[in-house]
């Protein structure tokens, strides 16, 4: 039963057989999860096989931008630097971090596999993504991310009918996070909060998700120039560059946890 996807995908992939195949290659048009027909070439071919897809890290490819953007960020994460106090709030964070990445990294990985690997990864991706949001501010946004579960891993909204849905229920949940970020912000002075705790890359974050969910939905720039930006720069990877650049910010940004220690706050009552 397992095989049957299978074999069904590379009967497929046998029809259209060319020049492609023969240089371990596959088009758009004989895989039936390809990107769309927005990305025309370097896809690799349907094979039941672990190994291969584990050495397609060797080679270029049009998923290795989104897999090497996860991938390192994963890694950063494990060895990030803090205070052991600032460990003990952060390592939540961190570690949902890392899984995230990697799970992503296996995603793309195996994408062509088959059928079941992709269907089941893809359900992985999405709640590792809840996790790492749970990780990031964990309390109420237990709840939305409660909500956003029913949104992400329901079987009938996967289709992609419903993907701007599932794109703007992240790209909403993270941004809930900004509002204690507004609250302080309202509060204390911009260079106060920013030296200790790092409230510009709060706003870099901010505009990274923006801009990568912005290409996201509007494929933008393969839209404008379809089969040009098969490997290069096309929505998805600059997307999800955006996502890693904006995690290693963050991690960047614990660091500046250490100035509250160097430079603690006298009591108002002292003499």
């Amino acid at each position: 039963m397992i095989m049957a996807p299978v074999r069904r995908a590379a009967t497929v992939l046998s029809r259209h057989s060319n020049a492609d195949e023969s240089a371990g290659e596959a088009s758009g048009g004989s895989l039936p999860w390809a990107s769309g027909p927005l990305i025309h070439t370097r896809y690799r071919p349907i094979r039941d096989s672990v190994p291969h897809y584990l050495l397609s890290l060797g080679y270029l490819h049009n998923e290795t931008i989104n897999i090497f953007s996860h991938l390192i960020p994963a890694t950063m994460a494990l060895f990030a630097k803090t205070g052991w106090r600032d460990q003990l709030i952060v390592v939540f964070y961190l570690l949902t971090s890392s899984v995230c990445f990697s799970t992503s990294a296996l995603y793309h990985t195996f994408l062509c596999h088959s059928e079941q690997y992709r269907d089941f990864l893809v359900l992985m991706d999405y709640a590792v993504i809840l996790l790492q949001i749970v990780g990031s501010f964990v309390s109420g946004i237990i709840i939305l991310s409660s909500l956003l579960s029913f949104v992400v891993l329901n079987p009938k909204l996967q289709s992609k009918r419903w993907r701007s849905v599932r794109v703007c229920s992240f790209v909403a949940t993270c941004f809930s996070a900004f509002a204690p970020i507004i609250h302080a912000a309202a509060i204390f002075p911009f260079n106060q909060l920013n030296q200790q705790a790092g409230l510009r890359y709060y706003y870099i974050e901010g505009a990274l998700v923006l801009t990568g969910t912005l290409h996201y939905i509007s494929h933008f720039p393969e839209s404008c120039r379809p089969g040009a930006f098969d490997i290069w720069g096309f929505a998805p990877a600059v997307s999800y560059l955006c996502c890693s650049v904006r995690r290693c910010s963050l991690i960047w940004n614990h660091s500046r946890f250490k100035w509250n220690y160097e430079n603690p706050r006298r009591s108002s009552h002292a003499s």
